[in-house]
């Protein structure tokens, strides 16, 4: 059920038809709506349903692909990113699906020099001595897992926002 109790979480029908069945628009059904359910659109919906200690807040996350976004990338995040994710609840999960801790990187001033030049993550005083790498599919597809499971929080792909109205207009 959602916050709201009023209808099941199904993360396969829009939103908007959700709201319509209730004859309400988003705005009275919601108190957050988060476009784009990636890596900073989960952080953001997982940070504000933590936040809500009373766990009154309602959380629409939704994103205009109905899977991952079908790009091939990797993911290389900075200790401070890893540990959001870890203060956030993501970092075991990720772990467990694959993503791979780094003690830093290394780069070259061109393509064919023969030193490159070593970053090592453990030289940042009080810091956090290592990132994380992930492929993005994973990322994302981890990140959707667990702040799904955030009662607070209604997910759902395949809606893309079209318009936006403000109040009065």
């Amino acid at each position: 059920m959602s916050p709201r109790g009023d209808f099941p979480r199904d993360p396969q029908r829009p939103a908007a038809e959700i709201s319509a069945a209730k004859g309400q628009s988003l705005a009275e059904s919601y108190d957050v709506v988060i476009v784009g359910a990636g890596i900073a659109g989960c952080a953001a919906a997982q940070a504000l349903a933590r936040a809500d200690v009373t766990g009154q807040r309602s959380i629409l996350l939704f994103d205009a692909h109905p899977g991952i976004s079908p790009r091939f990338s990797g993911e290389m995040i900075h200790p401070r990113g890893a540990e959001i994710l870890d203060q956030l609840g993501f970092y075991a999960p990720l772990v467990r699906a694959g993503a791979v801790a780094v003690e830093g990187f290394a780069v070259l001033e061109t393509a064919d020099d023969p030193e490159p030049i070593d970053l090592p993550y453990d030289c940042i005083p009080d810091g956090r001595p290592t990132g994380v790498c992930a492929h993005h599919r994973t990322l994302t597809r981890v990140m959707r897992e667990v702040v799904g499971r955030q009662p607070q929080v209604d997910l759902h792909t395949g809606l893309r926002l079209v318009g936006l109205v403000r109040e009065g207009e």
